[in-house]
């Protein structure tokens, strides 16, 4: 294996544009998601983790704290039995927003990764720095299906019920 490279190397090799086209064109040609990015389809962002194990840690803290963040939020909003699939369709398009970033969040992750006092702890403490990073993760067709989906889970019940309370009348 070649010698380790810097943290800035390696998020350039994750992140550059040519890696992420080749991620693309692969998935075309493949007629179908090939899980290009952090599931390792693309073999520079492999070689990325592989030459610098400490962005792969890195980007596995970032995503298990951005998951608990989304979490938090959304129950805070009090959805009822909306809750667990709004978290669910969260949960589900952080993944694609961290393996394909749009420009804007690239340059926000690259800091991000690159603060040390971020990755002190297990998890990523400060709740600030990830609400603007999930700002500037999730667009407003990320946030509208969230929505959907727990007025849906809430109109689902609620027809459950009025349709159980007819059979039983």
């Amino acid at each position: 294996m070649e010698e380790n490279i810097t943290v800035e190397e390696a998020i350039e090799l994750l992140f550059n544009r040519e890696s992420i086209q080749a991620a693309i064109r692969a998935e075309d040609e493949a007629a179908c998601d090939v899980s290009a990015g952090l599931d390792w389809g693309n073999d520079r962002v492999f070689v990325a983790f592989m030459k610098n194990p400490a962005l792969l840690h890195r980007m596995t803290i970032l995503r298990l704290s951005l998951n608990r963040e989304i979490r938090q939020i959304l129950e805070g909003w009090n959805l009822g039995v909306g809750e667990e699939k709004a978290i669910e369709t969260a949960s589900t398009r952080l993944l694609p927003r961290l393996q394909l970033p749009q420009q804007k969040a690239i340059t926000f992750l690259e800091s991000i990764l690159m603060r040390d006092d971020l990755y002190s702890e297990e998890l990523i403490g400060d709740r600030q720095v990830l609400r603007e990073l999930l700002s500037v993760l999730y667009n407003n067709e990320d946030w509208d299906a969230i929505a959907t989906v727990a007025g849906n889970a809430v109109r689902e019940g609620i027809l459950v019920n009025v349709e159980s309370s007819r059979l039983i009348a």
